[in-house]
């Protein structure tokens, strides 16, 4: 009797968390992929990876799911925005891509979509960029014609985006801020 309330037990807990669930599924081809899925197809590298949380109270008892915001720099865009820096969200399941950073590049095919899970659903309700095992993703050292599958992608997407720097108007502001400064102590200086 006690060991089928631990199986039981076990088997809520696993579903609850999402780590019972196995991913079935073929990765996505280049020859094959249907790129129309896709909001953002774009080469880049790992520059951060947060860890995410979402609470949850079920039954009086306190549960948490966890996830990852993986911040890319995109090095090559061939569908979606003009974004030079992207955020990958995903839940941690049995889909997901452990991403690390590294020196590695990586091919990511990207959906923008509300998570699954109510736990990820009532704490992120937005839609986000997200990816998984199941979309076409390469990352360098996994693969031996890693530079290959660069040329056949851009092939299918013969003109690639102009990325913008995010960052440019950020850096304006410290270099007004310096300049006013400047301005201020040499006025007076000079009465």
């Amino acid at each position: 009797m006690k060991i089928k309330v631990l199986y039981l037990i076990l088997a809520i807990i696993l579903m609850v968390s999402n780590i019972g669930y196995a991913c079935f599924c073929d990765s996505d081809e280049i020859e094959t992929a249907n790129y129309s899925n896709y909001n953002e197809v774009f080469l880049g590298k790992v520059l951060n990876v947060e860890r995410i949380e979402a609470n949850q109270v079920y039954e009086g008892e306190d549960y948490t799911s966890v996830g990852s915001i993986t911040t890319f720099e995109v090095i090559k865009k061939w569908k979606g925005g003009k974004s030079k820096f992207l955020k990958i969200y995903q839940q941690q399941t049995s889909c997901g891509i452990d991403f690390t950073i590294s020196n590695s590049r990586w091919i990511i095919s990207a959906y923008k979509k509300s998570f699954t899970t109510d736990f990820f659903k009532k704490a992120y309700p937005n839609k986000y960029l997200q990816t998984d095992v199941c979309s076409l993703n390469i990352e360098e050292l996994d693969y031996d014609n890693f530079e290959d599958s660069i040329r056949q992608i851009d092939e299918k997407f013969p003109r690639l985006i102009k990325l913008k720097n995010n960052s440019f108007p950020w850096l304006c502001i410290p270099i007004i801020l310096l300049l006013l400064f400047l301005l201020y102590h040499l006025k007076f200086r000079h009465d």
